[in-house]
């Protein structure tokens, strides 16, 4: 992951974080479903950008093991943690960006960046994703649009 301001300023327990969604994106690099699902909990939540929503580390496991033998097999997922907003000492809320680079992509497709959203929780064998929430990016909309016009008006 590239040099950010968050990571040049971030405390020992937000590097700690940072480095958990560096190794996540390793596994994946790496088509190991296996180490990918190891950092989220037992119980974990999963909601896919399609809305899917997995329960527990086996079914996020499973999915992810057909994913990167079918259409994800040798992609790339480069992702990037935006913020951290502690909500205890144990418990942290981080948003951050990503895209998947398909195996046949020379460079990633804008139109695949997402927002995701994850609740982490310290554990004993350290910080763990227990939900993880991931949405397509979406240009502004109607009702954006719509207020910023009557900003103008």
């Amino acid at each position: 992951m590239k040099a950010t301001l968050l990571r040049m300023i971030a405390t020992p327990d937000e590097t700690q974080l940072i480095e958990l969604f560096d190794h996540l994106a390793d596994a994946w690099n790496r088509g190991d479903a296996q180490r990918f699902a190891s950092y989220f909990t037992h119980d974990c939540d999963y909601v896919t950008f399609a809305g899917q929503h997995l329960k527990g580390q086996k079914a996020h496991r499973e999915a992810h093991e057909k994913l990167f033998r079918g259409l994800l097999r040798g992609s790339r997922l480069q992702g990037r943690v935006r913020q951290i907003r502690f909500l205890s000492p144990d418990l942290a809320l981080v948003h951050g960006t990503g895209t998947v680079q398909l195996r046949w992509q020379r460079k990633p497709s804008t139109r695949r960046e997402s927002l995701n959203t994850s609740v982490v929780v310290r554990q004993d064998d350290g910080w763990k994703i227990t939900a993880f929430h991931n949405v397509r990016i979406q240009p502004p909309g109607v009702f954006h649009r719509l207020r910023n016009a009557l900003r103008l008006a």
